[in-house]
């Protein structure tokens, strides 16, 4: 096992607002450990609200694209790659 060390506070959770308290703990001098099993920020930016909002955009992107004929012009057929889409998803929820 590691050393140990003593600290002012721990924040348990890295999550939205274990995130700001350590931050602002921090800001203001204060020692300040975060334990987080995951990934900082939470579910939002990770897994969730983020990435569900760039799924979102694609799919309406690809609603577009599909319906360009209905609007005058249009290079024809078309399909979107959902594998793709994914793939880059996962790309930008990682960073």
């Amino acid at each position: 096992m590691a050393d140990s060390e003593k600290v002012e506070n721990v924040v348990l959770g890295g999550g939205e607002p274990g995130k700001y308290m350590a931050w602002e703990l921090a800001r203001e001098g204060r020692q300040t450990v975060v334990i987080e099993r995951g990934l900082i920020g939470g579910s939002c930016p990770n897994i969730a609200c983020l990435p569900s909002k760039n799924v979102i955009r694609r799919a309406k992107v690809a609603d577009l694209v599909r319906h360009v004929g209905t609007m005058g012009s249009g290079p024809g057929p078309w399909r979107p790659r959902w594998r793709a889409c994914a793939g880059a998803n996962a790309r930008w929820s990682t960073g």
